[in-house]
């Protein structure tokens, strides 16, 4: 499976994708995560931040950046 990485030039405007190898497992452990913080944020809702999209934005960079595992899974909760 393929997926696209992104590289920003020098002034962070222009976006070049590239080719990378995408990690099924911890796509689904991701996956996994952010089902459980969405299910306990819908069943308590007194947050008015954002709190899910910055999960699956941070997740996310971390894995585009190759963070660990462990790392890309805390960062959503």
């Amino acid at each position: 499976m393929k997926n696209k990485k992104i590289v920003y030039n020098a002034n962070r405007k222009c976006v070049i994708m590239m080719d990378e190898i995408v990690d099924v497992n911890l796509e689904k452990k991701m996956d996994d995560a952010l089902h459980y913080v969405a299910k306990n944020l819908s069943e308590t809702s007194h947050n008015s931040k954002p709190v899910l999209l910055h999960s699956f934005k941070i997740s996310m960079t971390l894995y585009k950046f190759k963070y660990s595992e462990t790392i890309v899974i805390s960062s959503i909760f």
